[in-house]
């Protein structure tokens, strides 16, 4: 996966979470079929900022927080800005990227924590 292709995942995702469709009980389409990848959906009854912050560390709605540290080292090893510097433009983006899967992991473990400790 290219980093254009995870910053399209992105922006999918917060659009579809934007603009859900109309029709209740729905599910939100994160990926057209026809890219070749799996297709990942949202049910409507399912929290949008909790999906999306799952979505953009690539881990399964509902995952432990071993999944999800798992899925986030996973991609931090792939888009690590140190990775792109032979490009500036590529090496923005990966910055960008990485705050972007450092707050989805955060919220996450904050919302995940607490239950490991009950």
């Amino acid at each position: 996966m290219t980093i254009f292709s995870r910053i399209y995942k992105i922006i999918r995702s917060e659009v579809s979470n934007v603009f859900p469709p109309n029709v209740p009980g729905s599910k939100i389409p994160q990926e057209e079929p026809a890219t070749g990848t799996p297709t990942v959906n949202i049910p409507a009854t399912e929290d949008p900022v909790l999906a999306q912050y799952y979505a953009n560390l690539e881990v399964p709605y509902g995952s432990d927080i071993r999944t999800v540290r798992s899925g986030w080292k996973k991609l931090l090893k792939r888009y690590h800005p140190d990775l792109h510097s032979d490009s500036p433009e590529k090496q923005q983006i990966a910055e960008e990227l990485v705050k972007q899967l450092n707050h989805a992991y955060r919220e996450l473990e904050k919302r995940l924590e607490p239950q490991n400790s009950r």
